[in-house]
């Protein structure tokens, strides 16, 4: 039926009967929006790379962050090496690999993001350091605001330089301007240019401790003690913090304090000082120049001052040659050599060091130690080998260390071409033997294994690095010795130990005392963090005032006839801090 203004009308069980499958309409709509968003469509499935994927990833990686085009263009072509690449893979890479070879082509190095011709990067360093020189001069002369304008300059002329960087990150410790969250920043951009810089990292610590951010201190002490554990400066450091926490200064839970005190575990114990000696304050280390920093034909900053970067092995393959790891040598400017058929430390020129394998080659003419006997063909996988090096601890020991173990995994491309050796630690560039007495790879430390794995960079690898770096290199031919104690007598003598350091380059003092030391005194208040106020502790003070709160009548309610109750609130100076918010701090009275 229909009414006059034109609506239809139902009866009374049609109306019920069209709502119910209206609501079961609508019910449906929820419930299937519901699952979709709990179920996402089919059609667009998330994946995860496997390994092979995963390493392709991690060489472009390691190609864009190479320092040269050349390096860049070898990872890359070692990788297409892999007989496991599907077609894809290949395509994808061979892709890639077209822009690496104009760029190596170019014979184009990296600076920061950009990649230039040799001559232009070197203008840039050579820009950089100058522009850090003036900054220098005008810190001498208490121009901190054109030392800051310099510095700055020279980090954005020179993306690949640190010593900008580090020194703006000094310019904000307690001794200048007391801003530990700027001096963290900076000391952070030193590490993504220069990773494992050590006085980056000992000074980044403090940054944080400075902002009671302890857990990323500990990751930088720790990476430190990885890498020099028997730096004075890092004991020293960890010594005053105990001391500090024992005097309530600095609280350290249970699970922080044993972590801090492990980090003493590789320290001979007759260097730890005492904590009554720690008592002038923390220990801020001044810049160590890395290799990156000084520009090709200039001589090295001379202070007199060095420190040491990095201790491991090496080992002769030739007269005078020497192979070792290039993460051991990392940005070192000077390296030493020592060995049980010489005395005291020799100088070693750095002749090569590889882009894409954990391989250098060292010269030192001084050296008069045998070479070993390189194998001619590769061990198979479960083949016994024996590691041999000297630790720290035996560093001076006429007779090198012996570690068997197992060839657990061939090279690939997911281990970026290094053999894995089931064994929980060795000695870093010391070589890997097979039962025969020939080497067939080198201890490395340039690749990140599980605990009881280590990497070696195979044979071939060395030899073709070798005479790719020395055309006129030959491995020895010479008999080896069927008596297993002569063959590790030989190689005792041939396994060398190998010091890297930095030239250490100090800041002027800001009281203007001569600087003598490779750091930096930072005596100030660990309670208060140098203005000698702490905040009033007085309960109930906000920046010196007290707030009190009190009922008054604000009128008559018109309809009940009762009074308005309104809350109040006063300020009132306290009486601790007298109205300044601050009261003095106790250990600096």
């Amino acid at each position: 039926m229909l009414h006059s203004r034109g609506f239809s009308v139902l009866d009374s069980s049609a109306s019920r009967r069209w709502v119910q499958l209206l609501t079961l309409s609508f019910v449906g709509i929820v419930l299937t929006g519901s699952l979709w968003a709990q179920s996402p469509p089919t059609s667009k499935p998330s994946f995860s790379k496997g390994p092979l994927e995963q390493a392709i990833d991690a060489a472009f990686q390691r190609a864009k962050s190479a320092d040269q085009a050349v390096e860049s263009l070898a990872i890359l072509e070692a990788l297409l090496q892999d007989k496991g690449l599907s077609s894809t893979q290949r395509k994808k890479i061979e892709l890639e690999l077209g822009a690496w070879k104009e760029r190596a082509g170019n014979k184009l190095v990296r600076n920061g993001n950009d990649w230039v011709t040799v001559e232009v990067n070197a203008e840039r360093i050579k820009e950089a350091n100058f522009l850090v020189e003036k900054a220098l001069v005008d810190l001498a002369a208490k121009d901190y605001r054109s030392c800051k304008e310099g510095l700055e300059k020279a980090s954005r002329v020179n993306e690949n330089g640190i010593q900008a960087d580090f020194l703006l990150g000094m310019l904000n410790t307690p001794a200048y301007a007391n801003s530990p969250e700027t001096g963290e920043r900076h000391f952070r951009k030193v590490l993504n240019r220069c990773e494992d810089h050590i006085p980056s990292l000992n000074n980044l610590a403090l940054c944080c401790i400075r902002q009671k951010k302890l857990a990323p201190a500990i990751d930088a002490w720790r990476r430190l003690a990885e890498l020099a554990p028997e730096t004075p400066e890092l004991a020293y450091n960890v010594v005053h913090l105990m001391a500090e926490s024992a005097n309530s200064v600095i609280p350290l839970t249970t699970t922080e304090r044993r972590r801090f005190e492990a980090l003493l575990v590789g320290v001979p114990p007759g260097s730890i000082p005492s904590a009554e000696s720690t008592k002038d304050g923390w220990r801020y280390m001044y810049l160590a120049v890395p290799r990156s920093d000084v520009p090709s034909g200039s001589s090295e900053p001379s202070s007199g001052l060095m420190l040491e970067t990095g201790l491991g092995n090496g080992f002769v393959i030739a007269p005078g040659l020497v192979v070792t790891s290039r993460e051991l040598l990392g940005n070192a400017v000077t390296v030493k050599i020592s060995s049980p058929t010489t005395s005291g430390e020799l100088d070693a020129e750095l002749v090569g060091a590889s882009g894409f394998r954990d391989v250098a080659l060292l010269r030192c003419t001084a050296l008069k130690a045998p070479p070993v006997w390189m194998a001619s063909a590769a061990p198979s996988k479960g083949a016994n080998v024996v590691a041999m090096g000297r630790s720290r601890a035996s560093v001076d020991a006429a007779d090198a260390e012996v570690l068997k173990c197992k060839i657990a995994m061939l090279p690939t491309t997911e281990a970026e071409g290094l053999m894995l050796l089931d064994a929980p630690s060795a000695f870093f560039g010391g070589p890997i033997l097979d039962e025969g007495g020939h080497v067939v790879g080198m201890r490395s430390s340039g690749f990140k294994l599980p605990a009881d794995r280590i990497g070696a960079v195979p044979t071939s690898d060395l030899l073709a690095f070798a005479k790719m770096v020395d055309a006129s290199f030959a491995p020895s031919t010479a008999p080896i010795p069927r008596v297993d104690e002569e063959r590790l007598a030989v190689f005792s003598k041939a396994i060398v130990t190998i010091r890297c350091y930095q030239p250490v380059v100090p800041m002027d003092s800001p009281n203007g005392d001569s600087v003598t030391a490779r750091w930096l005194a930072d005596p100030v208040c660990n309670l208060c963090n140098g203005p000698k106020f702490l905040n009033c502790h007085a309960r109930g003070c906000q920046r010196g005032k007290i707030a009190r709160t009190r009922n008054v009548v604000a009128g008559k309610d018109p309809v009940l006839g009762k009074d308005i109750i309104k809350p109040v609130t006063e300020y009132f100076p306290c009486g601790t801090c007298n109205g300044s918010g601050k009261i003095p701090c106790p250990r600096c009275r």
